[in-house]
């Protein structure tokens, strides 16, 4: 029995024996892999390290950037600066490396052991390289865009971070939810293949439409003048009953013909 003030125990998950992945998983990954396959390759830039996986330092004692593969031709242009520059739709590679330097100012640090310092996170550099190419930017212009998503991104999920640690922080949530919103507005912008919304004209007819309504009131035995008399030749409508059974009616003497009702009582 637990005693009051005395955490919770928890206990070690037991082991046991994972059942084999079913027929439906095995194609989705098998899909997956044929999907990733056709996917373009992102930009590896990540920090140099020697044969022995120690941090490579510039003369400032700042961490290099560089590609992470063999391969280096002795020309002033490699081969991998040509993606480079493409990632950002320039062909100047100083612009490249200034867009470059941005998004390293907005990594999070990480401790190197071999270095004994604080780095730059690699992975978020990475994640926001490709954030930047997958938009296929084609000036610097729709670069700087592509950048700016990446950057609000990082941003976000930071603030994201806070306002879960602190939920009940008003001023936080409002900052980060105002975030969001210029996160969505600097996403469709940006947005790859965004194309102009379709101008829309109204046009507004006026029909008009004129009804003629002819109302016919013909009494048995009327002339055919009376009978193809329209509405607005009547002045007063007149009420027209049948005889009742036994009782023949008495005509007058009008000219529209009309019936005389008999009343009830004798004549």
């Amino acid at each position: 029995m637990r005693r009051r003030g005395e955490p919770d125990r928890i206990e070690a998950p037991r082991l046991r024996r994972k059942p084999e992945a079913p027929e439906s998983l095995n194609a989705a990954v098998e899909r997956a892999k044929q999907r990733t396959s056709k996917r373009d390759t992102a930009l590896p830039l990540g920090l140099e390290r020697d044969k022995n996986g120690a941090l490579v330092l510039d003369n400032d004692g700042d961490a290099v950037w560089a590609w992470p593969f063999d391969g280096d031709t002795p020309d002033d242009w490699p081969d991998w600066s040509f993606m480079f520059v493409d990632a950002f739709g320039t062909r100047n590679s100083a612009v490249a490396s200034t867009f470059t330097d941005h998004l390293l100012d907005l990594c999070g640090t990480q401790w190197d052991d071999g270095a004994k310092k604080w780095v730059p996170n690699d992975g978020e550099l990475q994640l926001m390289l490709a954030v930047v190419r997958s938009h296929k930017p084609r000036d610097e212009a729709q670069a700087a865009l592509a950048a700016q998503v990446a950057a609000t991104y990082i941003i976000t999920m930071r603030v994201g971070k806070r306002v879960a640690q602190s939920p009940h922080d008003t001023r936080m949530i409002s900052a980060y939810a105002r975030l969001l919103q210029a996160s969505a507005a600097i996403a469709e912008v940006a947005r790859p293949g965004r194309k102009k919304p379709a101008r829309q004209s109204i046009k507004v007819v006026r029909e008009s439409h004129i009804h003629h309504h002819q109302h016919l009131h013909a009494a048995a035995g009327g002339s055919e003048e009376n009978e193809n008399r329209g509405h607005a030749n009547v002045g007063v409508r007149k009420t027209i009953e049948a005889p009742r059974a036994g009782r023949s009616p008495v005509p007058r003497q009008d000219k529209g013909g009309d019936v005389v009702p008999i009343p009830l009582r004798s004549r």
